[in-house]
């Protein structure tokens, strides 16, 4: 038998043929299925290179990335999603403080501004220093720090920040001179920063110049109330010296000279003057033992061995009987375990001064005296009936300006209250000292 080799071959390379098309078909299948799957994921890795570019160039908008799978790329595409919400958070955040910055720099109260380093050109000031300079913001910007400041301090100035390069904080104290040419005395408070990617100095300058000029008033104030201090106890020395030399000359001494003659009277052996005369100097010996007693009294600073109140009892009443003058004296609400030593010789020494006064000048007929305590101050009040006098016009002597310096030395206060023909007033308060309190709360 014979046969015709294509057709014995036929079924083969039918079977060959659609093995060959089978695999073309399998091929194409497995391309298009292996495309397919490619762009599944290189889809959402384009997006989220393309969203990486744009949140590296400042653009947050189209945010998140959506991408619905559940696969290794979903995972990435969730975790970028977290860490680009993070980054606009901290974007947010670090506007947010930015702005806090910049408003407190442009809205505080103090002129601030700041400066190029090194070359100290002004790159931005706030309004409290247009303000106080009294420059536009525009004039302010063409400036340099050395242009702020008086010729003479310039080459100091520049040399300080030649000095301060290595420092990061610097505070001091310069002059600056205003538009119009004021010079003012400021201290400085600065700072080294970076700004807009460059080394730069904030500053921030507080006007001391009034407060410098009152402290110095102060000062001349306090130096003017030490020299009336000093020359109101060198007068009061000198008065009280010419007290004791009037009290010695004009009382003393004028009965030590008359008990003088009368001894002499009985040196000389007249016996019909004898008895008399020793009598005399007898008592002119026991007149003066009391006036020196007197002026001790008055010279001598009170022990206080029984009480502020007994004390100034006892002044009164001597002062009553030598003379025509009523004192009325209260001492009701006085707590004297307030007041210390030092307080009970000021007040004692008060209402001596001033019942000398009221006797050599007031021409009264009654002095009242009022003294008591409250759980701060002594206060006292010390009334006659005297002439007066304007209280307008500056007194010539020094026993009104002596208890004001007693009082004040003491941290008080005195309130002179005075008309012609209607007396005279004098108010005290005067603060305890804080370990009398502490003293009487222990008790």
């Amino acid at each position: 038998m014979e046969s015709p080799k294509s057709r014995l071959l036929q079924t083969a390379n039918n079977y060959l043929y659609r093995l060959i098309v089978s695999a073309l078909l399998l091929i194409i299948a497995g391309m298009a299925i292996g495309l397919l799957m490619s762009r599944n994921i290189s889809k959402p890795l384009v997006q989220l290179t393309s969203a990486a570019s744009r949140i590296a160039a400042g653009d947050h908008s189209n945010l998140p990335v959506s991408i619905e799978r559940w696969d290794e790329v979903g995972k990435l595409a969730r975790s970028f999603n977290a860490m680009s919400a993070q980054l606009q958070q901290s974007k947010n955040e670090l506007e947010t403080e930015a702005n806090n910055y910049k408003l407190l720099f442009e809205k505080n109260p103090l002129p601030m501004w700041i400066v190029s380093m090194p070359a100290l050109d002004f790159i931005d000031v706030n309004h409290a220093a247009l303000r106080h300079y009294g420059y536009s913001k525009d004039e302010f910007l063409r400036l340099n720090s050395r242009d702020i400041r008086p010729p003479e301090e310039v080459e100091k100035f520049i040399e300080s920040v030649q000095v301060d390069l290595n420092g990061s904080q610097h505070r001091a104290t310069w002059q600056h001179k205003k538009k119009d040419g004021t010079v003012i005395l400021v201290d400085v408070f600065a700072n080294d920063i970076v700004y807009k990617g460059k080394p730069a100095r904030i500053v921030l300058a507080n006007d001391i110049t009034e407060k410098v000029k009152a402290e110095a008033a102060i000062l001349k104030q306090r130096l003017m109330q030490q020299k009336i201090i000093t020359e109101t106890t060198i007068l009061v020395q000198e008065k009280e010296r010419e007290e004791i030399g009037k009290e010695l000359h004009d009382n003393i001494n004028q009965i030590l000279t008359s008990t003088k003659l009368y001894l002499e009277l009985a040196k000389n052996g007249n016996t019909e003057l004898l008895v008399n005369a020793v009598s005399r100097s007898y008592n002119n010996i026991n007149l003066v033992i009391g006036e020196i007693r007197k002026l001790s009294k008055q010279l001598v600073r009170p022990a206080f061995d029984t009480s502020l109140e007994e004390s100034l009892r006892d002044m009164t009443e001597e002062l009553q009987a030598i003379g025509p003058l009523k004192i009325g004296f209260c001492c009701q609400g006085f707590n004297e375990n307030l007041v210390d030593e030092s307080l009970k010789l000021m007040i004692y020494r008060v209402v001596q001064e001033q019942l000398n006064n009221v006797l050599k000048h007031a021409d009264a007929t009654r002095v009242d005296i009022a003294l008591y305590t409250d759980s701060e101050n002594v206060y006292l009040t010390v009334k006659d009936d005297g002439i007066g006098f304007d209280t307008s016009v500056k007194q010539r002597g020094i026993g009104l300006r002596n208890i004001d310096h007693r009082v004040k030395f003491h941290k008080g206060s005195v309130v002179i209250e005075s008309n012609r023909g209607e007396g005279c007033t004098i108010r005290i308060c005067a603060p305890f000292r804080k370990e009398s309190l502490t003293t009487e709360s222990e008790a």
